[in-house]
């Protein structure tokens, strides 16, 4: 999975892939993640990943709450069995590098439908400043495909990630 996605960044690159921001809203199921900065190293893959488990199911929501704003939302879940801790916060896509920067002023901690804790998240740029800080200083998504079926990014610390649709099993 390393080298197909690895492959996927490398073709995305000559000519420049130029991914709509419609193309990433939604929901995603994270399905292969690999943290260790993976490359080409000699001609061959480096870095080793994981299928992420599916007894606790990672999704990523971006959203744009008002159609006529260009304001994003970005959710992040994991679940264990009937408890989800959710990550939030504003979010902006910069479309000639399909970057989606972003920055996280919530967690919230659900028991099935019982929210248990809602709290702001301290040391984060928060909503107002956000708009106006660099992307340097900001985590962030460097997407290079994005399919009905399924987005993949390498984040800012150099991992690659894949996730499908959520609902789907598998990505066609």
């Amino acid at each position: 999975v390393v080298q197909a996605l690895l492959d996927t960044e490398r073709a995305a690159k000559r000519p420049p892939l130029a991914l709509p921001l419609e193309a990433l809203l939604g929901q995603w199921q994270l399905r292969f993640a690999a943290l260790n900065k993976p490359t080409y190293k000699a001609g061959k893959p480096t870095g080793k990943g994981l299928c992420w488990p599916p007894l606790t199911p990672a999704t990523l929501s971006l959203s744009r709450p008002d159609p006529n704003s260009d304001q994003l939302t970005l959710e992040n879940q994991i679940r264990f069995g009937p408890l989800a801790a959710t990550f939030s916060g504003p979010a902006k896509f910069l479309a000639q590098k399909n970057l989606l920067a972003f920055t996280f002023v919530q967690l919230q901690i659900d028991l099935g439908s019982l929210r248990l804790l809602r709290f702001p998240i301290k040391g984060q740029v928060g909503i107002e400043p956000f708009a106006t800080t660099s992307i340097a200083k900001l985590p962030f998504f460097s997407f290079f495909a994005a399919t009905p079926q399924y987005i993949a990014a390498r984040g800012r610390g150099g991992g690659l990630a894949l996730w499908i649709a959520a609902g789907s099993e598998h990505p066609r």
